[in-house]
């Protein structure tokens, strides 16, 4: 998440860049949209900025492959945690002689929403993903059109996922509502103080 994070803040900086040399480009000051000399544009526009796409085609495709390859690695790892939580539960079941009314309704629904987030973690990101590494690969005018489209729509269920985590899990974890209870206190008051 931190990569993520940190790539989307470094595209954006290339983004605004490339918006800067665009307006210089036109002919347009940047600090307050008006016009100026072009020739004055020629001289202060390097060699290299006049072709950024470059480093932003990359940071495309490293972007892309950054939201990929947590999404091909968590189901091994939701596999594995899922495994380790069924032999935790048996071995809790063979330690203990009796076993509590928790225990025989089966209210534990851990194995549920870690499948469950793994798969929205997976649609949210995996298109993402595909749609920047086409982007940086691709530099046609018509392609970059539609993946910005693109983006714009997956964006959105990524941003519905991150939104909406909290409160799945509020709906699906006993574990995560008593937890949410005692950090916010939302449901009653702390038992030391109690009126």
């Amino acid at each position: 998440m931190i990569g993520i994070a940190f790539f989307d803040i470094l595209m954006l900086s290339f983004l605004v860049y490339d918006k800067i040399i665009d307006m210089r480009a036109e002919g347009l000051d940047c600090c307050n949209g008006t016009t100026s000399n072009s020739s004055m544009v020629s001289s202060t526009v390097s060699p290299i900025s006049t072709k950024p796409y470059v480093a932003v085609q990359i940071l495309y495709v490293i972007d892309g492959i950054l939201r990929i390859f947590p999404s091909a690695i968590l189901p091994i790892l939701t596999y594995l945690l899922v495994k380790e939580l069924k032999n935790a539960k048996l071995l809790r079941r063979k330690m203990s002689f009796t076993r509590t009314k928790e225990e025989n309704t089966d209210s534990d629904h851990t194995t549920k929403i870690v499948v469950f987030m793994t798969i929205s973690s997976m649609i949210a990101q995996v298109p993402l993903g595909i749609v920047y590494v086409g982007q940086g690969l691709e530099t046609s005018q018509d392609f970059q059109n539609l993946a910005m489209d693109l983006i714009s729509i997956f964006g959105v269920f990524s941003a519905l996922n991150a939104a909406l985590h909290c409160f799945i899990c509020l709906s699906v974890s006993s574990q995560y509502r008593e937890s949410a209870k005692k950090t916010f206190n939302c449901f009653g008051t702390i038992d030391g103080m109690k009126k």
